[in-house]
């Protein structure tokens, strides 16, 4: 009676000590990604890892919210500075000509007084410059500088919401990823115990009951 007690009290010790150490292990540093390459002459290629660096930087590369909200950031900005082109001088030029021709009734060319005889050419330029518009230009230039401003904090918040839902998928997959280990290394401790039962009641050291035991926790795991 008292070895099959000790052997008993072993048998459940190693049973209790197996899922601990499970619990114990460190998550990897980056997700095991199977990518289909073509097997190598020495073996198999190992499986590809995706850090969560690698995973962000991906997200914000090809994530078509976060690319359409920093064309519009840089869009908004060139308003701005459509605006305040209002400021610096603007100068016009124009080049027109006529050609005379007394065989025609009508004279090429346009903005001269056109003589059917003659030949003629003008040009010229303009130059103007703003001087003072009542703050209007100004109020323009304040209220695109707001709506850049806006533009850039929205693509800011369109970043790190893209960048909280690839947190929180790959943590969930390191989550699942650790759960299945865990949950394999159970089934291998009780897979011993119900070897070590089965030989013991073999041997005449434990009841069948024992036995169904054991198997109905492997079946559990």
């Amino acid at each position: 009676m008292t070895n099959r007690t000790s052997l008993l009290v072993l048998t459940l010790g190693l049973f209790a000590v197996r899922p601990a150490a499970a619990q114990s292990v460190m998550p990897p540093p980056g997700i095991q990604l199977a990518t289909p390459q073509p097997p190598s002459p020495g073996g198999a290629p190992p499986p590809a890892t995706l850090t969560l660096k690698d995973a962000q930087e991906m997200a914000l590369k090809n994530h078509p919210k976060v690319l359409a909200a920093q064309n519009d950031a840089a869009a908004t900005g060139e308003v701005v500075r459509e605006f305040r082109s209002a400021y610096y001088p603007t100068v016009n030029g124009a080049i027109t000509g006529a050609q005379g021709n007394d065989n025609a009734r009508m004279g090429a060319g346009g903005g001269l007084s056109a003589s059917r005889l003659f030949d003629r050419v003008g040009e010229g330029f303009v130059v103007s410059q703003l001087i003072t518009d009542l703050g209007r230009t100004s109020n323009l230039v304040a209220s695109s500088k707001l709506d850049a401003q806006a533009s850039d904090q929205n693509y800011q918040a369109t970043r790190e919401d893209v960048l909280l839902r690839v947190n929180n998928a790959y943590y969930g997959v390191l989550r699942a990823q650790t759960v299945v280990r865990v949950a394999r290394q159970t089934v291998e401790a009780r897979q011993q115990l119900s070897d070590q039962v089965t030989t013991l009641a073999q041997n005449g050291l434990r009841s069948q009951l024992d036995v169904s035991f054991a198997d109905v926790n492997l079946a559990d795991a």
